[in-house]
């Protein structure tokens, strides 16, 4: 009986060898490639890092930079998993996320080299046709965050700017910033916008109430609009986290209601988990607000909902929510809809938080700092981005004084004038008299860095070049570590590596190409060259 035939093995990829020398020590050492675009771009880094050494680099920042050219490469899941173990737990669990959504799913077993604009672009192109949880593709500011991750796990295998990860200078073509949360939110501007809003609410509670159903839409609509709440902190908010009997009414955001929290979170009957940026805050409330709490514990109480350390918003049968969102963004759409706001397939749930930060700036006269420590927000730069008013839109006068006309009549800014001005007119306060310098020239228009230049002739050189003739002629030419003549003194060589190390310098520090940087070094050592030359055709001269 014949035994069975072995199915054949496949066949392995083939691999290319390359032998470059270390740019630190000069030793050849081997590395293998999977394709020749790897290979030509792990010898491009190599060249980079050799220049750079070569012109003042530190040998072993020069050493942690070649490591990845001439080590193993890996893939992006292991580039990941040594970014996620040196990451704080909160920043890894953070970037975790982004990376099981949106970074494995598409580039999961890809080597670090293999990342090519091409591969970049099909990737991005892919995100923005993934279906978020508002039923369209992924907003730019997600898609900046996912690009931002990946490009820290690459940055730690290749420690320099963007010129030095495996996509080169590649960006994603899209907005960032403001830019890339406006064209994904739309948000009211005004009050009767907002009152559009809860009018809308109101109008879908009264339809429920009429059929003997719960509906709470109108309280929770005008509790996130009028607090600021983020949906999560609106779906964690107790009962005991609200004093609306007290003489000051206080909300105490203290939690929230992430998603899956009861997953996260065993054994507890609440939300335990602290607000985002680990802060806990609170706030006067609104009149409004406590009039809309004061409404819905009235009604948990005639259904039997309501507990001391209860949910404010409940879900089914009064239990928390655990979907991690007071509103669904179908139903933000629906009440824009219905309000007849503008672009309502643009709403979604944190559109409330944006309607109430645009608003509070408003009418507090532009009080940022009130703002954020009502909205909780980590820094004034931030809370800008919420900010979407412009002049024209509602945005409040100055609160300052018309002050006098004379101030602004173009009489004043003629040079050498006497111009008579009175700041308090319309009273009996005397005049105040004064000469007005002539107005400054406006400022010269920047023009791009220059390229440094090299340095003058240096001074000094002509002992050097006599006692250089007299060794020479005396059959004596110093010698260098290996035993042979030099070609020109010690003294000249490292005023040309030290010229060529500052040159280098400032050149890259004003952001020019290596390939300019190169040139620029190559005729600063030419220049020096020539100068040593012409110190040593003088000596000759003056030997006779």
């Amino acid at each position: 009986m014949m035994a069975a035939r072995k199915p054949a093995a496949e066949p392995r990829p083939k691999r290319i060898r390359s032998q470059p020398r270390d740019p630190v020590t000069g030793e050849r050492r081997s590395f293998y490639a999977s394709s020749e675009a790897e290979r030509d771009a792990r010898l491009l880094r190599l060249d980079e890092v050799r220049r750079d050494f070569r012109y003042g680099m530190d040998p072993a920042e020069a050493a942690r930079a070649a490591r990845p050219a001439l080590g193993r490469v890996l893939t992006v899941d292991e580039a990941y998993q040594r970014y996620a173990a040196a990451k704080k737990p909160r920043a890894a669990q953070k970037a975790l996320v982004t990376w099981e959504s949106y970074i494995a799913p598409y580039l999961a077993g890809r080597r670090v080299w293999e990342l090519s604009p091409d591969v970049m672009a099909r990737w991005v192109l892919d995100l923005g046709k993934t279906r978020g949880r508002s039923g369209h593709g992924l907003a730019p500011a997600t898609i900046w965050l996912c690009y931002d991750t990946l490009a820290a796990t690459c940055n730690r295998l290749v420690p320099r700017d963007l010129a030095g990860l495996p996509w080169g200078r590649w960006r994603p073509d899209l907005p960032k910033g403001e830019d890339a949360q406006v064209s994904r939110r739309e948000y009211a501007t005004t009050i009767e916008q907002l009152c559009a809003l809860v009018l809308a609410a109101r109008e879908r509670d009264l339809a429920a109430w009429t059929r003997g159903h719960f509906a709470d839409l109108t309280a929770r609509v005008v509790v996130l609009l009028l607090t600021g709440l983020r949906q999560a902190e609106g779906a964690g908010l107790a009962w005991d986290n609200v004093t609306i009997d007290a003489p000051v009414p206080i909300l105490y955001v203290w939690s929230q209601a992430p998603q899956g929290w009861r997953a996260s979170y065993p054994g507890h009957d609440r939300p335990p988990a602290i607000p985002k940026g680990r802060k806990r805050r609170k706030q006067a409330a609104h009149p409004n607000v406590v009039s809309a709490l004061l409404a819905q514990r009235e009604q948990l109480q005639a259904r039997g909902w309501y507990r001391p350390d209860g949910p404010v918003f409940p879900g089914r049968d009064g239990a928390w929510r655990c979907s991690g969102k007071t509103i669904k963004p179908a139903t933000m759409r629906e009440l824009a809809t219905a309000a007849g706001l503008p672009n309502p397939h643009l709403w979604v749930t944190h559109s409330t938080r944006h309607t109430f930060a645009t608003l509070e700036i408003l009418t507090s006269l532009g009080d940022f700092r009130a703002t954020q420590a009502r909205t909780g927000h980590a820094s004034i730069e931030q809370l800008e981005t919420y900010y979407h008013a412009a002049t024209g839109r509602g945005m409040p006068h100055s609160q300052i004084p018309e002050l006098s006309r004379q101030l602004t009549e173009p009489a004043i800014n003629s040079p050498g004038r006497e111009v008579t001005i009175d700041l308090r007119a319309g009273t009996d306060a005397p005049a105040v008299a004064r000469a007005l310098p002539p107005a400054p020239p406006p400022p010269a228009p920047e023009s791009p860095p220059a390229l440094p230049e090299p340095e003058p002739e240096p001074q000094g050189w002509d002992a050097i070049a006599d006692a250089w003739l007299a060794a020479c002629a005396a059959g004596m030419p110093p010698l260098g570590r290996n035993g042979r003549a030099l070609a020109r003194p010690p003294q000249v060589t490292e005023d040309m590596r030290r010229a060529a190390r500052r040159l280098y310098s400032r050149a890259r520090a004003a952001r020019w190409s290596p390939a300019e940087c190169s040139k620029r070094v190559a005729a600063s050592r030419r220049a020096k060259l020539a100068a040593w030359n012409r110190a040593l055709r003088a000596a000759a001269e003056r030997r006779g």
